[in-house]
Parts: structure tokens; C-alpha cells; sequence
């Protein structure tokens, strides 16, 4: 296993020169993180390449996270690293007092021009083979070693952008939205500077700093503006005398070199698991005592200033406690990282993950750059945490809707401020100015005529005003919130709805309905329904649907693209009770081909970002159902996905029909499983509003009579009878939610995994599938095999089997598998692979050292998993015995490579693998940082091990490939499948 370690811009710490190849490194000892050499350094185990890469990104950094990933200091780095580069990040820690709103970038570019990289078969240096025990190999050697380093030329350059315009920065940072290049914002930046009036007060300031490293000399690094940051980055070119270290490998330490890493691997992968975890808290502590110290700095001096010392006072001692608070407990780390390994093994790590979390929650509260909430609402500013009080300057948004910008006093409103009311608020309607002393009333009615007018104002706006609405939408995702104060509802069976629901509350509080259906089922239109009785809106002259009937598109077309979330949040004295999530899925079609139907489903149900669900809605249009079976076959596809439980939760709603008898009978024709679950014909009145122009129907022949979703009636009766009709479907679906609700039943949202069998996969080469009776299956459509063979006991044989369709790498995945090799007279081979590839689901490599996958395109991403049982030494493939599991990745041709050199990670079973017996696998993919771990018959033989080929790939075809030569085995998987995970 190997670690990358970046190397900050402007700081090489540890002094690392291409003399420290070789040499121990240890991960938890900081700035003397370089130990005794390990290998001995020849020349001619020297391996130099000059790739003369180029690669620069721009972020917006808007947290502690998104500097950590600008600098690439994130992921493996433990607690050395966190030493090191925590100090660099001191660098660019920025804490906002002014009343200014701010944007800060970070612009980075690395050019690699050289790598070194020593020989794993260098000789062993004399020392360390007198070390007899693992805390004396950690003392003088550490427990890696350094076997790569790639030197280069770095710029950091810091931008930041600031601005009392807020409508301005706003604007920025729309034009900047996705992904940001450094020409974008130079063309952004400048083209506010241009418009701007030079007199005004609030002009776009521009600074920046700049670190940098292995250039040309650049006559001016002193930037005053966005001009001579561009000059920089123009002028910023390798020069091949002043190279500087730009990302160092560190590698494990082999057992070859020591007999006493030879001890349980359980043992030893425990261990050091418990030296990651501590060197992760270490990480997270030293950027809290950072920020908050960079903080501190900042505001102390206020304290000589009698009118803003009252702000900060407290504040300033709740921040010094807090930070020798974290002092100690970092200290704790350094004590307990530095005891024997028998003392960590049998000790409790100082801290939890959840103390870090909360300490971590604490700080940033600290600061105010994240929300607070307090009995009253929502403050963005610092907070004195031990008593949730808001102090100083920022913006609390209230639970009223009211919002106040300005200074905060022991919680409450102080000295200069804005206090925003929302527009038609019943109590308080100004927005006021002026200087603050305490949250009290500030509207006061003095006279007859005056309250007359409010009163009549309330009643107008009352209803409306019991519901606001928020857009949260964003690229990825879209949200729809609506909040409902239900103090201002008179109905009352929507008070009886309310009633019934808090007091049928569950831990979770929120309720989660998700509906389904073909495309032009009436999902959509029932959600608006559903939307408007839920939120109490059923009688308001306001309601929340834009488009009339005849305006919105015919049935049988889709109006959903895409996951929506429409959250319905209720609020009883302005507190927050409970909510309700329905969710719109996309249309579903029936395409013919259940694989493709299946992939579809469970795609959408992979967006939906929902932990549980209580209800979930099949939508089938009464006059569209009963024409083919396609809704029969869509539902026992999403039945198949989701879990058995589900069925509980399951109801239907047909629109588009006549009557309840109908609607019942639609369901039942559809699919036995949902007999006798919850079934309602939708007529939805709602549609054929007042507000809405009457049509007049083509189906009556009597001139003024109107068809009204099946009533026919004169024009003078339409109100009374739509009034009549509303209330009636409303009732009906608030005692839906009421049952739903009190039965309690849900179920966890988690799709079936992704199972290789005949129908998911292709088969090439010599792979064939077998049934259970170990023959060959020629009609692959009429069986359901998991087991398939990659080569059989004949030479020269290689084959591949992929999933038919890529799979998702936007999360975490766990891929477990059983294998078996066939124990053979002749000696095996040569093994088979674990392959994620993004070329095509019939790529094949060669056969015997190849294993099947060498020279697989790498395209977009490739890696290779090798399941070796050969000792190849011909053709230079370097492969260290006949029993070893490798992380493959591509060579300088771009495509995948067996040849041991391009190995990023090895290990070696236990046991012989071509033993004849089934073997369990599991391979943990983590999205974050890039990284997989293989375990063996529950053993961790390889734990996170960074593959540079897979960054970036969003999907890819996932599959085993395997291949005999002059020797042969049997290779077989018993079973495989792709779990996500969180």
C-alpha cells in the first residue's frame, strides 16, 4: 500500500532531496517524520522519468473541507502530515469581520517535470534487520518508506474578492457557478470592475498572495490586483535548475525486510487503523485551534474599544477557553500516538469521532461560519456556544420569517441593525433602521381607525400568509419547500389532520411518500393536489398551481424530468413540529427490455436521498391502465428492487376514472401483491379552480351546461358544486395521511444490489456461464446462473465477462464475490482479475502472464485487481511468487499493464488460492478519496490503496477477466455483487 503526499507550495518542511529514497517515514511524528534508511539508495536502483506534466484548478473556498481538497492535503494523510501541511493551511485560513461580503479562491498549478522512484528489489539495509520489535521499527524507521518522489515547479495564488454590494457578489458568484476556470473569473472580475462608478462606495476590491516553488524568477510576486495575479500565472513556467518536491509515495514497509511485520495481519492492520484514526482527530483538532486563534486575532482587538468591547468580551474568553480545551486534548493524541503497540492496541483512543464532531461543531459556532440554531431561529454569526447566544454582528433569521442584519447582545437584538419583516406579516409589517436594545415588539396600534384598517388587512391576507414558499433547487437536485404556520388555518379538518399527526410523531419526525408511475400517469397534477391540501391552501384565493387544466400538457406526457422534493414544513407557535416530503419521480416507459427497465428503476431510486420511506404511491391513469400491461409490468419491476417490507406501505391512486368501484378494479387487474392496500379514484377538482376558465364540453350537445371532471351542471351551480367536490376529495385524502401516518410502517430506501448472472452481464472469450449442475449453459435467456467461468483447464485460454451497462463510481461501493481455482496436476495458472474499465463491456486482454486484462484501454479510468497463482519471470513481468493479490494500474501507454512494476499495491494470502475451495472476497471502493481495500476470506490484505487512474470517472464497466498459457486452472466465480454504500 502507498500514500501520495502532496507538498505544499513555498514549504518543504521535511527537506526531502532525492538522497531520502530508501528512507523510513514515519506518519505520526510530524517534522521528524524521516527515519533510518530502510533500502539502500544505489544509482543503478534509481528509476528517472521526465513526464513534464501540467495540471492547475481554480476553487471557490468556502470551508475548512473545500481547502483541504483546493491543497489536496485531504484523505490519507494521518498525523504527521496533518503537522505539516496544517501549518500551511494556517496559510489561508480566513475568518470575515468586516460587514463585507467576501469570496476567496484558490488558483493551483502543479507541472511535474521529473520522478524518481527506487527499485522494490533494492537491497535491504544492515541495521534494520537488528530491530526486534514493531515499537522500536516505528521509533527509528516508522513503519513506510519513502519509493517515489516527483519534483516540479507549484503556485498557490490566493484571490480574494470583497464587496459591500451583496446584489453584486451575488451576481459573481452565479456567473461562477460549476465548474470555475481562472479566464472565468478574470472575465467576471473585470467586467464588474469596468461598470463600476469610481466614486462608489462599494467597489470590487481585489487582493491576492502568492506562494510558489521549482519557476522561472518572476521579477513581481507582490500582487496588488487581478492584473498582476494573471501576470503571475502567465510568467509561471518550470526551470529545471530550481526544481522543488511537488508529491512524494510512501510505501509499506515489506515483510522481506524485517521478520517482524511477518506477525497476524489482523493484528497489525488493527494497529494501524487505530495510528489513522488518531492521526485523522489529530488533523481536525489542529485546524480548529487554528481557526479559531486566526479569529481571536482578529476581534481582541476590539477589546479596547468600549463600544464593541460589550460584543466580544465574552466572546473572546469563550474562544481562549475553547482553544486550551483543544490544546489538551491534542496533547492527550500526541501522549497516547507515541505508547508501545501494546498500549494502543489495549487503550482507548483519547477522543471519539463523535467529541471531535461536536468540538468541531462548537468552533465553527464559534466563528459563525455555520448556522446556530437557537430557540428563536437560525443566526449566522458568532456565538458564545456554552449558552447557544448569538453575539457580535451577523443575520438571524427568525422562525416568523422576520430577518435581522446587525449586532447581537446575549442573544437579542443590540445596537445598529435592519429588522426585515416579511411582506404582509399580520403582526409586524415595517422594515426598520435604527439602533436596538432588546427583541421587544416594535409596532404598537394607538388608535381605533388604525386598528380598523389592520384588522381588515389580517383577515385579507391571513390565509395566504399561513404559507411561504422556498425554492432550494440547484444543479444537482431539485427542492421545493414549503412552510405552513398552521395557527393561521381555520379549516377544520385540516386542524384535525394536524392533531392527528403530532400526536402519532415517531423519532424521525418527518414522513417520506414517494410516488411512481408511467409517463402521464398524473403523478405530477396529483402532487399539486396533494400539495395544496396538505399545506391547509384547498380554500385559498391563492392557490400554489399556475397552470390551468387546459393550459398544462395532454395525458400520456411527462411534466417530471427529473427527483423533485417537495417538503411541507409545519409550525405551531414558531416552532417547527414535523414535516412531510412527497417525492415526483420521472415518468417510467416500459421499454421492452426488462434489464433496461430494471437499471432505469433503480437508478432513479439511487437519487432519491431518503433514508426511510413510509408511503409509497403507484399513480396508474384509469384511462390509459386497462390498454396493455405495461403498468403491470413497470410495478413488478419497482417491486422487484425494492424491499419486501415496502409492500406494507404500498397504495394506489388512479386519476382519470370514473369511480371508486373502478378504481378498485384497476388495481386488482394490475398485480395480486397490493389486494386489499389503500386504492382512490382522483377526479381532482382542484384542476377546474374558480380561477380557471370554464371549457365548454364537445361531449354534451346542450349549449351553457359544463362537463366538470364527470358533473354536468348549469354554470350558476359550477361554484357550489366544485366548493362541494373539493372539500369532499380533501377529506378524503387527509384521513389517507392521517392512516398512513398512525400505522407507522416504513421502510429503508437501500436498492438491490447489482447481481452478475446471464441476464446483466456479457460474456467473451472462452467465458461461459454454468447452471447448478456444472454444465455449460447454451440458451443463456432461459436460465438465471450466477456462476460463471472465465477459462477452463485447457491452455492458452482467456476470457472476460463485464456488466452489460456501467455502473455508478458517484459513491461508495462494495463488491463482494466468491471464487474458485481448480486444484490441477499441472502447476496452474495463470489467475484471474478484478477489472473496472471504462472502454467497452467486450474488452479482452491476452492470455497467460496478461491474466486477461493487460492492455485494456484505459480511456477514461482503468484499474485491475490481479488474483495471481504464477510466477511469471519471462518478458520482465516481475511477478514477486506464485501467490499474491495486486493493485494493477496503467502504464505510460495508457493501458493496463500486468507487469509488477505498475503495481500500487500487493500482498500475499495465507493459503493457496488455486486450492480447489470457494474463497470470499471483498473489495471496498471509496468515492471520496479514491481508494480500494480487498479483503480475503475476512482478512485485509490491501486497506485503501489511492488509484490516480480512477479520479474523476464517474461510471464504468465492472467485471473479472482470467487467462491460462503452457499451465492451466479453472477459473470460476460463484457469485458477485455490487453493493452501494453510504
Amino acid at each position: 500500500m502507498s500514500l501520495v503526499l502532496p507538498i505544499p507550495a513555498g514549504v518543504n518542511t521535511l527537506l526531502i532531496t532525492e538522497n531520502d529514497l530508501g528512507r523510513g517515514f514515519n506518519i505520526e511524528n510530524g517534522e521528524n517524520a524521516k527515519k533510518g534508511q530502510v533500502f539502500i539508495c544505489e544509482k543503478e536502483k534509481i528509476k528517472s522519468t521526465f513526464p513534464s506534466t501540467d495540471s492547475n484548478n481554480l476553487s471557490l473556498i468556502r470551508d475548512n473541507e473545500s481547502l483541504k481538497a483546493a491543497l489536496d492535503v485531504g484523505g490519507e494523510l494521518s498525523l504527521s502530515y496533518g503537522l505539516i501541511s496544517g501549518k500551511v493551511m494556517g496559510n489561508y485560513i480566513d475568518t470575515n469581520t468586516s460587514s463585507n461580503e467576501r469570496m476567496t479562491f484558490l488558483y493551483t498549478r502543479r507541472i511535474v517535470h521529473k520522478i524518481v522512484e527506487l527499485d522494490y528489489k533494492s537491497e535491504v539495509a544492515e541495521d534494520i534487520s537488528k530491530i526486534t520489535t514493531i515499537d522500536a521499527l516505528r521509533s527509528f524507521y516508522g513503519l513506510y518508506y519513502i519509493s517515489k518522489i516527483e519534483y516540479g515547479a507549484i503556485l498557490d495564488l490566493k484571490i480574494t474578492l470583497e464587496s459591500s454590494d451583496k446584489k453584486k457578489m451575488e451576481n459573481i458568484k452565479g456567473e461562477l457557478s460549476g465548474s470555475v476556470t481562472i479566464g472565468a473569473l478574470s472575465l467576471s472580475v473585470k467586467g464588474h470592475i469596468d461598470k463600476e462608478d469610481s466614486s462608489s462606495t462599494s467597489r470590487l476590491k481585489v487582493t491576492s498572495s502568492v506562494l510558489l516553488g521549482g519557476s522561472v524568477l518572476i521579477d513581481k510576486t507582490d500582487v496588488k490586483n487581478f492584473d498582476e495575479a494573471m501576470d503571475v500565472i502567465n510568467k509561471f513556467k518550470v526551470d529545471p535548475e530550481r526544481l522543488v518536491p511537488v508529491r512524494m509515495e510512501v510505501s509499506k514497509i515489506p515483510p522481506r525486510v524485517t521478520p517482524i511485520l511477518s506477525i497476524d495481519p489482523l493484528t497489525l492492520n488493527h494497529y494501524e487503523n487505530k495510528l489513522k484514526s488518531v492521526g485523522s482527530f489529530y488533523w481536525e483538532f489542529q485546524q480548529m485551534i487554528l481557526q479559531l486563534d486566526a479569529f481571536k486575532k482578529l476581534i481582541s482587538p476590539f477589546l479596547g474599544d468600549d463600544e464593541m468591547a460589550i460584543y466580544i468580551k465574552e466572546l473572546v474568553s469563550d474562544v481562549s477557553y475553547q482553544i486550551t480545551s483543544l490544546e489538551v486534548t491534542k496533547d492527550s493524541i500526541i501522549k497516547f500516538i507515541q505508547g508501545t503497540m501494546t498500549n494502543i492496541l489495549n487503550s482507548d483512543i483519547p477522543c471519539s469521532e463523535a467529541s471531535v464532531s461536536q468540538n468541531k461543531v462548537n468552533a465553527q459556532q464559534m466563528i459563525g461560519s455555520v448556522v446556530t440554531e437557537t430557540e428563536f431561529g437560525r443566526w449566522i454569526g458568532p456565538t458564545v456556544t456554552d449558552k447557544k447566544l448569538p453575539t457580535y454582528k451577523g443575520t438571524y433569521k427568525y422562525k416568523d420569517g422576520s430577518k435581522y442584519e446587525g449586532f447581537c447582545l446575549n442573544g437579542k437584538r443590540h445596537g445598529k441593525g435592519i429588522l426585515k419583516y416579511q411582506d404582509g406579516n399580520i403582526d409586524q409589517i415595517k422594515t426598520i433602521e435604527g439602533v436596538w436594545e432588546n427583541d421587544n415588539k416594535v409596532e404598537e396600534i394607538n388608535d381605533t381607525k388604525s386598528l380598523i384598517i389592520w384588522k381588515d388587512r389580517s383577515k385579507k391576507i391571513k390565509i395566504s400568509e399561513s404559507l411561504t414558499f422556498s425554492n432550494l433547487s440547484n444543479s444537482n437536485q431539485n427542492i421545493f419547500n414549503y412552510y405552513v404556520n398552521v395557527d393561521l388555518i381555520q379549516d377544520k379538518k385540516f386542524k384535525e389532520f394536524f392533531k392527528e399527526s403530532r400526536n402519532s410523531l415517531s423519532d424521525r419526525q418527518r414522513y417520506n411518500y414517494l410516488l411512481f408511475g408511467l409517463i402521464g400517469s398524473g403523478k405530477t397534477t396529483a402532487i399539486e393536489l396533494f400539495i395544496n391540501i396538505l399545506s391547509g391552501q384547498i380554500n385559498d384565493p391563492k392557490q400554489l398551481r399556475s397552470t390551468t387544466l387546459e393550459q398544462a400538457r395532454k395525458q400520456g406526457q411527462s411534466k417530471t424530468k427529473s427527483v423533485c422534493h417537495y417538503n411541507i414544513e409545519y409550525y405551531s407557535e414558531n416552532t417547527w413540529m414535523f414535516g412531510i416530503t412527497l417525492v415526483d419521480t420521472p415518468g417510467l416507459i416500459y421499454s421492452g427490455d426488462t434489464n433496461k427497465d430494471y437499471h432505469y428503476v433503480n437508478s432513479i431510486i439511487l437519487t432519491l436521498g431518503l433514508e426511510r420511506v413510509d408511503g409509497i404511491v403507484n399513480v396508474m391513469n384509469g384511462s390509459l391502465t386497462r390498454k396493455s400491461n405495461e403498468s403491470l409490468n413497470v410495478l413488478s419491476t419497482l417491486l422487484s428492487i425494492l424491499p419486501n417490507e415496502s409492500i406494507d406501505c404500498f397504495s394506489t391512486i388512479i386519476p382519470f376514472c370514473n369511480d371508486q368501484n373502478l378504481a378498485t378494479q384497476i388495481r386488482n387487474e394490475t398485480n395480486n401483491s397490493i389486494k386489499e392496500k389503500p386504492a382512490f379514484f382522483m377526479d381532482n377538482p382542484w384542476s377546474q379552480h374558480s380561477l380557471n376558465k370554464f371549457k365548454e364540453s364537445d361531449e354534451v350537445d346542450t349549449p351553457g351546461i359544463i362537463k366538470l371532471l364527470g358533473v354536468n351542471t348549469a354554470n350558476n351551480n359550477a361554484d357550489d358544486e366544485l366548493q362541494k367536490k373539493m372539500i369532499e376529495k380533501s377529506n378524503v385524502f387527509l384521513d389517507f395521511f392521517i392512516d398512513r401516518i398512525r400505522i407507522k410502517s416504513s421502510f429503508k430506501v437501500l436498492p438491490k444490489p447489482f447481481l452478475f448472472n446471464i441476464k446483466n452481464t456479457k460474456v467473451n472469450g472462452d467465458a461461459f456461464f454454468e447452471d447448478r449442475d456444472g454444465k455449460k449453459i447454451i440458451n443463456n435467456e432461459a436460465n438465471e446462473s450466477t456462476k460463471f467461468v472465465l477459462t477452463d483447464e485447457v491452455a492458452l485460454k482467456v476470457g472476460s465477462v463485464f456488466s452489460v451497462v456501467k455502473l455508478s463510481l458517484e459513491t461508495n461501493l462494495l463488491i463482494k464475490f466468491e471464487f474458485q481455482i481448480s486444484k490441477t496436476s499441472n502447476t496452474g495458472a495463470d489467475g484471474f482479475a478484478f477489472v473496472i474499465q471504462s472502454n467497452s463491456n467486450d474488452a479482452i486482454g491476452g492470455c497467460g502472464g496478461s491474466i486477461g486484462y493487460s492492455t485494456i484501454p484505459k480511456k477514461d479510468g482503468a484499474v485491475a485487481i490481479e488474483f495471481d497463482t504464477h510466477k511469471n519471470d519471462e518478458n520482465n513481468l516481475g511477478d514477486p511468487n506464485n501467490n499474491h493479490i495486486s493493485i494493477q494500474k496503467c502504464e505510460e501507454n495508457r493501458t493496463l499493464s500486468s507487469f509488477h512494476r505498475y503495481s500500487l499495491a500487493c500482498a500475499d494470502p495465507s493459503f493457496t488460492m488455486k486450492d480447489g475451495l470457494a474463497h470470499k472476497v471483498d473489495i471496498q471502493f471509496n468515492q471520496k478519496n479514491t481508494t480500494l481495500s480487498v479483503t480475503l476470506d475476512s482478512v485485509k490484505l490491501i486497506n485503501d490503496t489511492h488509484v490516480p487512474d480512477l479520479i474523476g470517472l464517474k461510471q464504468a464497466y465492472i467485471g473479472f477477466t482470467a487467462s491460462t498459457g503452457s499451465s492451466y486452472s479453472k477459473h470460476s466465480i460463484l457469485i458477485c455483487e455490487v453493493f452501494k454504500q453510504e
